[in-house]
């Protein structure tokens, strides 16, 4: 039993060898905020990791793990909401791994003098297997996911045959591997969807009409044209809410008849406009188009837009030439 003792007390200096130990902290967590106005984002940080690291292992090496690596995320909505894909990449770190050898080295100068940059891109949802769903415009990269892993290389491979034997069995008992993980918590703010009319000024040209058909009722006369509006979403998917609508114009005091502007022009007429062949006409604060956040959207619309002339009521009839206005928004809230 003493000659069994005195080779364990012998081998143990040797055990004692084959791991790393570490001061201070070892996991730290950061957060970015992401500006995707543009479409795609850049934003460079360095970790912060405190203390220093011992090795005992003339071959001692550190290593990364890097998670993000053309990584897809699937951002989604409580509600069912439309999904919107991004592409994360971080960059950075390529003189890893690195050699410490037997020594003790300042973590801050092992890591933190190491710059990442974290670059972000939207993509289409057809081209690409999302590795991570997450609701809402949060991405965390925490606990047993972290953006960054730096850990001692394992030295056991690196010794011989009997000494790996012997670091084999003390990883039992002894901690071999020293672990540095670097959470991300990543903010976005999404590339504001926005719609725009083609043209800034649509005209319709009616054609004339007569004050017997007016007095009659038959003024079944008819101008028309189309309204043309182009979206940008993230790939057909509308980050804000977008609406299109009937704003201020010539309008009567009901918000109903358009009425003539011309100072010396006809009178005791008006226009009436209609949206594509319905059979309601279109007042003040109509909406044609309402889309909500997250939801579908195309990249253009076509609002086919008809006017009528219109009795106003009460008012003398009179011949002459007849021209009227109104505005057509784009409205995000």
């Amino acid at each position: 039993m003493k000659r069994f003792g005195l080779i364990f007390l012998l081998l143990f200096p040797l055990l004692a060898q084959a791991y790393c130990r570490s001061s201070g902290t070892t996991n730290m967590t950061k957060t970015l905020n992401l500006d995707m106005s543009t479409g795609s984002a850049a934003q460079t940080f360095n970790t912060q990791f405190t203390g220093s690291l011992t090795c005992y292992n003339t071959d001692e090496k550190i290593r990364l793990d890097n998670l993000l690596d053309k990584y897809v995320v699937e951002l989604t909505g409580s509600n069912g909401e439309q999904p919107i894909y991004m592409q994360l990449d971080l960059e950075g770190g390529d003189n890893f791994p690195v050699t410490i050898g037997k020594s003790t080295e300042q973590a801050a100068a092992l890591f933190n003098d190491q710059t990442f940059t974290l670059k972000a891109q939207y993509i289409s949802p057809s081209t690409y297997v999302s590795k991570k769903i997450t609701n809402g415009n949060k991405i965390e990269f925490i606990d047993n996911s972290p953006a960054l892993t730096f850990t001692n290389i394992d030295s056991c491979s690196n010794s011989s045959i009997l000494l790996r034997l012997i670091c084999y069995i003390t990883k039992s008992f002894l901690p071999g591997n020293v672990t540095y993980t670097q959470n991300l918590i990543i903010n976005v703010t999404h590339k504001p969807t926005t719609c725009r009319f083609t043209q800034h000024q649509y005209t319709i040209n009616m054609p004339p009409t007569t004050t017997n058909n007016i007095l009659t009722g038959k003024n079944t006369e008819t101008g028309k044209t189309d309204l043309q509006l182009t979206c940008d979403g993230v790939y057909n998917v509308a980050t804000n809410p977008v609406s299109f609508k009937v704003a201020d114009g010539d309008w009567d005091s009901s918000g109903q008849i358009l009425k003539n502007s011309s100072s010396s022009g006809a009178t005791g007429v008006g226009f009436q406009i209609f949206a594509e062949d319905t059979s309601t006409a279109l007042k003040r604060g109509d909406v044609l188009k309402s889309i909500q956040n997250r939801n579908p959207i195309e990249p253009g619309y076509t609002f086919p837009i008809t006017a009528r002339y219109v009795r106003i009521p009460g008012e003398a009839l009179q011949p002459g030439e007849m021209q009227s206005r109104v505005k057509f928004i784009v409205d995000y809230n």
